[in-house]
Parts: structure tokens; sequence; C-alpha cells
């Protein structure tokens, strides 16, 4: 099996890799950090909005990692309607800098208005200083998900997907 395709485990707080031989619980910042205390993990609301459990009740139901957070599926406890939670990573929440530039990049973003681009609503922080934005929930799946289900795409559909997404960044 290549190495793109082996399943990795990650840290559940900040989605690091973690080593051969590591369980899933996190990584050893996490840990030291006290990143992974049991009120963090059963924790799943962020003001108003609550993270969506996956299909197990325990995890929750992760839609995406980036370099500074992970997205989950969330309900708008108020509105009962589901949203896109951008979280910053435990490994950054305690960072000034970080948290700074996790917030310069929800204001961008929300300054955005185009059909392929999630629309984003909602900044916030918890009083334990984890940074979160919320967004417009976009069903379907990644582009590596349809890929690996249906293998190569025809050319066509390839051209017009980037045509998408060359869109979005000239709104950008």
């Amino acid at each position: 099996m290549p190495l793109a395709e082996k399943e990795f485990l990650h840290c559940k707080q900040c989605g690091a890799p973690l080593g051969s031989g590591a369980t899933a619980s996190g990584c050893i910042n996490c840990l030291l950090l006290g990143g992974l205390s049991e009120t963090e993990a059963v924790n799943r609301r962020f003001q108003h909005y609550e993270v969506s459990l996956s299909a197990d009740g325990i995890t929750r139901q992760e839609l995406g990692r980036g370099a500074m957070g992970i997205t989950y599926h969330a309900v708008d406890i108020n509105l009962g309607s589901p949203v896109a939670l951008k979280v910053i990573s435990a490994r950054y929440s305690g960072k000034p800098e970080a948290r700074e530039s996790f917030r310069r990049e929800a204001q961008a973003a929300a300054q955005l208005r185009h059909p392929n681009v999630a629309t984003v609503f909602h900044f916030g922080d918890t009083p334990a200083g984890q940074c979160f934005y919320a967004m417009e929930l976009v069903e379907g799946e990644t582009l590596e998900a349809r890929v690996r289900r249906d293998g190569p795409m025809p050319v066509s559909v390839g051209l017009g997907i980037s045509e998408q997404g060359s869109r979005s960044l000239v709104a950008a």
C-alpha cells in the first residue's frame, strides 16, 4: 500500500500525526499542555454551537483539518441549523499571535461573497481561550474522497472543478 493511503492515528486535539505504537489519545504536546482533560474531551459547546458526534456517539464529527484548526459538523442550538465550526487547535489556543492570525483568517473569509466560498457568520472564543468561527455547512464530499471512490475523473470534470476553484480565488 502506498504511503499516502495508509491510515495514520492523529492527535484528537491538534491533529498532529502520531508515531507508530501510539494511541489516538493525544500527542505529547497536547498531553503536556493538558489539552485532553476530561472536561475538555467532554465539552462540545462553543457559545451557542454544539459539535455533533459521530455515529459511535463518542468522537466529534470531523469535516477536515488544516494547519491551525479542525472543522467540525455542529448545530446552532438557538436556531437548530447545521453549521461548519472551525476550532483553533489546542496547540495554538494559548498563543496570542496564533489566535490573532486565526481571527484575521475568519475576518477575511467573512468578507467574501461567492457561490464557491462558504459564508462565515460568527467568530467567538470560549472562557478557556479557544477561538472558533461558524460558517455555512456545505454538504457533499471532498475531492479526495471522490477520487478515492471513483478513481481518476474525466478531464472535462476536472476542468470544471478547477474553474470553480479559480473563480473563488479570484473573488478572494
